[in-house]
C-alpha cells in the first residue's frame, strides 16, 4: 500500500480519459501521427454535464481504418464520480514483416472506440495484424453491449431492473455477471463502511430530478431515500446465485460498472492472445501487459493549478494494474448559491459540497472505481486511513488551497 500526500492541488493528477456523444455507434481504428509508443496521451476539452449512471447505448460497429482518433467538443463522458475528457495516442505502427518471412510477425498497435454505459470505451491493444486486432475488439463491445443491457437502471427491462421491480423481495436467480459484480460491491461497501453503497437507486434519482429542476428535494424525500439506502438489505446466496433485496430496495451500479466491464474487456482480450492491452471507460483505466520494450503503459495525469483548473502533467507507469479518478472538477451544479458535486453524501443524499479529487491505483478496475468515489465521500483522513488497511492499494487525493 502507498500514500501519497501533495499538500495541494498542484500535486494532484486527474485522469484525461474521455467520451464521445452517447448515441454514436462508430468503433474507429486509429493510425495517429507518430508518438512514442506505450503512452496515452491526454486531450483537455471541457465536457458537458455527464449522465449520472450507467445507461443503454446502441450497438457498435467496426468502421474503416481512418487516419486519426480525434475527439470532438461536446462529447459526453461517464457515470457518477467522473470528471474526464481525453483520447489515447497510439504511436507507430510496427513495420510489416518480409515477405515469406518465417519469424513472427511484428505486432503491430490498434485502437478501437465506441459508446457504451453513458460514456465512451477505448481499446488499445499490440496485436500481429488488423483482423486479430478487429475480431477481439468486436467480442469486447459486444460484452459490454451485454454488460450494460443487464447494469443500466435507466432501462426498466434490464435486469437489475427486473431484480428490484416491485413484490420481488423473494430470492431471485440471476446471471453471473449480475451476481458477480454484486458480491463485489457489497464488499466494497463494508470495506468503505457505506461510503460505497449499491442500494443508493432512489438517492440517485432523486439527485438526477434535483439536477434537472435546478431545486433541492424536499426534506422528507431526502430523508425516505437515505433510510433505503444501506447494503444490508442485500442478501446473497452464492449455492443458487440468487438474490433477495428487501422490500423497496433499488439497485445503482452506476460506481462500479464501468470498471467491472473495463476487467472484463481486458480479460477477453487476453483470453485471445492480445495481453498487452489497455481499455478506459471514462475515468476508468484497465492496463494489461506493457508495450513492447517498455517497462508499463504511460498514463498521464493532468494535474491542478492554483485557481483549481486543469494545467500541468504528470505520468504513471502502469502495468496489470488497474487506475480511476472521481472529483468534481468539471461534474458540479450549483443551487441557491451553493455548489454541489455529482458526487452523492449517502448521510445528506445531496451532492459533496467540498471540493475533492481522488485517484486510486489498485490490482483490477472494479475496485479502483468503486474505491475512487468512496474515498471522495470519506473525505481524506478517513480515506487515507481506509489505504492503510487494504492490500496493494495506491491513493491521492487533491483539496483546495485554503484562501488566504
Amino acid at each position: 500500500m502507498n500514500l501519497w500526500h501533495p499538500v495541494s492541488l498542484l500535486a494532484f493528477g486527474v485522469f484525461c480519459l474521455g467520451g464521445i456523444q452517447a448515441g454514436e455507434t462508430a468503433v474507429e481504428i486509429t493510425k495517429p501521427p507518430l508518438q512514442e509508443k506505450g503512452t496515452i496521451a491526454p486531450h483537455l476539452t471541457s465536457p458537458p454535464e455527464e449522465r449520472d449512471d450507467v445507461s443503454r447505448s446502441s450497438k457498435p460497429h467496426i468502421a474503416s481504418a481512418s487516419d486519426s482518433l480525434a475527439l470532438r467538443s461536446g462529447e459526453r463522458a461517464g457515470v457518477r464520480g467522473r470528471s474526464i475528457a481525453s483520447h489515447i495516442n497510439v504511436g507507430q505502427t510496427a513495420p510489416k514483416s518480409p515477405l515469406h518471412s518465417s519469424a513472427p510477425a511484428p505486432l503491430q498497435r490498434f485502437d478501437f472506440s465506441g459508446p457504451g454505459m453513458a460514456t465512451t470505451f477505448r481499446i488499445s491493444c499490440y496485436a500481429e495484424s488488423q483482423p486479430q486486432a478487429e475480431a477481439a475488439a468486436e467480442v469486447c463491445f459486444k460484452r459490454i453491449a451485454e454488460l450494460n443491457h443487464s447494469f443500466t437502471d435507466y432501462d426498466p427491462t434490464s435486469e437489475l431492473m427486473r431484480l428490484c421491480a416491485p413484490g420481488t423481495s423473494y430470492p431471485v436467480q440471476v446471471s453471473p455477471p449480475l451476481f458477480e459484480v454484486l458480491q463485489r460491491a457489497v464488499t466494497l461497501a463494508q470495506q468503505t463502511a457505506g461510503a460505497f453503497d449499491p442500494t443508493c437507486g432512489h438517492l440517485s434519482q432523486l439527485w438526477r430530478r434535483t439536477k434537472r429542476q435546478g431545486k433541492l428535494p424536499p426534506q422528507t424525500r431526502l430523508q425516505s431515500a437515505i433510510t433505503a439506502t444501506d447494503w444490508h438489505r442485500i442478501q446473497l446466496d452464492p449455492t443458487t446465485r440468487s438474490v433477495t433485496l428487501q422490500t423497496g430496495t433499488l439497485l445503482d451500479l452506476g460506481g462500479i460498472a464501468k470498471g467491472y466491464a473495463a476487467d472484463e474487456c481486458l480479460r477477453l482480450l487476453k483470453q485471445q492472445g492480445l495481453s498487452q492491452a489497455v481499455v478506459q471507460a471514462g475515468g476508468d483505466t484497465a492496463v494489461g501487459d506493457a508495450p513492447p520494450g517498455k517497462p508499463g503503459w504511460e498514463i498521464k495525469l493532468r494535474t491542478f493549478n492554483r485557481a483549481g483548473d486543469a494545467d500541468e502533467l504528470t505520468t504513471v507507469v502502469l502495468a496489470n494494474r488497474a487506475v480511476s479518478t472521481s472529483g468534481d472538477l468539471y461534474q458540479f451544479i450549483e443551487i441557491e448559491g451553493t455548489r454541489y458535486s455529482h458526487i452523492l453524501s449517502l448521510k445528506t443524499g445531496l451532492g459533496l459540497t467540498t471540493r475533492i479529487a481522488c485517484s486510486v491505483i489498485a490490482p483490477d478496475c472494479t475496485t479502483s472505481d468503486a474505491l475512487a468515489t468512496a474515498m471522495c465521500v470519506m473525505g481524506k483522513a478517513k480515506g487515507s486511513a481506509l489505504a492503510q488497511t487494504l492490500p496493494d492499494i495506491e491513493v491521492r487525493f487533491a483539496e483546495p488551497e485554503p484562501e488566504e
